[in-house]
């Protein structure tokens, strides 16, 4: 995922206005990291689903099972898309996070 990020993150230039000095301002990241490709990997519209009626009128997510499902162009294949899906969960069980009990050498 690193050259990835780093490519990506070279395309992502402050940029100048037509006044000498002002710069334009952004929201959001201005640079690639992985995290940004975990969250596109993650979304169902690249494998061909999207979802209408996430939030209702006072932009509160409604529960899933009363979102609309949508069919759009697959940007990837739906099938690699389900793969990545089956990866982050085998990875979501693997932590880093383990409890280790030391002992105190005397």
């Amino acid at each position: 995922m690193g050259i990835v990020t780093r490519r990506a993150g070279q395309k992502v230039k402050k940029e100048k206005s037509a006044r000498v000095g002002q710069t334009i301002k952004k929201t959001g990241a201005t640079e690639w990291n992985g995290q940004h490709l975990i969250k596109l990997l993650q979304n169902e519209t690249y494998a061909g689903v999207w979802y209408y009626g996430k939030r209702d009128k006072d932009q509160k997510f409604r529960s899933r099972r009363d979102w609309i499902p949508v069919n759009v162009p697959p940007i990837i294949n739906p099938e690699l898309w389900q793969m990545a899906q089956s990866r982050f969960e085998v990875q979501k069980h693997r932590s880093n996070n383990q409890k280790h009990q030391y002992s105190n050498p005397k």
